[in-house]
């Protein structure tokens, strides 16, 4: 019988290999996985991740439409804007952090960095920005280790999976531009 962590992670799978066709069908995937994790999050004290998946959810339905309605047109951030984006995306990261800390939430620091990282990674995907999958590649390197500290190995090996597509999709979509930029 197929559990909820294992429905998850293979609407999950499905998902991620939508996006790195750049198929927009891939964000509703991406949503009814979301819904389901964050049942499993809520129960294994992951209170962020729920809040991510949660969040993870409204912006799959912004991805979908606005995939839906634009172009496949993949962009570079400016060094400036990548700065800020991380920059910001660390302090609030850190504050979250230390305020969990005084809670009974699993870890806090590791969970509130994967957290607002994987929130920002979502937003440069929806905007096609190929920096999405450098942040991807380190989220997913992290969410292997808290799952398994959680004891949620078949989520440990989706963000394994997650992991090779983000590599693969980072190469992908860096040719793409490459391949603009000759034409």
């Amino acid at each position: 019988m197929i559990d909820l962590e294992h429905t998850a992670t293979i609407l999950g799978l499905v998902y991620i290999i939508l996006i790195y066709l750049k198929n927009y069908w891939g964000w509703v995937f991406g949503v009814v996985s979301s819904l389901i994790f964050i049942k499993i999050c809520i129960d294994h004290n992951l209170f962020v991740q729920s809040f991510v998946q949660f969040i993870y959810v409204i912006l799959g339905v912004y991805g979908f439409i606005t995939w839906k309605n634009t172009d496949s047109h993949i962009r570079k951030l400016s060094l400036q804007q990548l700065a800020i984006y991380l920059l910001s995306s660390c302090l609030l990261s850190a504050f979250l952090g230390f305020v969990l800390s005084f809670t009974n939430q699993s870890a806090p620091f590791l969970d509130s960095f994967i957290g607002v990282f994987g929130i920002l990674a979502t937003y440069l995907t929806i905007q096609k920005l190929v920096e999405n999958w450098i942040i991807w590649i380190i989220i997913n390197l992290l969410s292997i280790v808290l799952f398994v500290e959680q004891e949620l190995y078949f989520s440990s090996i989706l963000f394994l999976c997650y992991l090779f597509v983000s590599i693969v999709g980072y190469v992908h979509w860096t040719r793409e531009i490459l391949r603009e930029k000759t034409n």
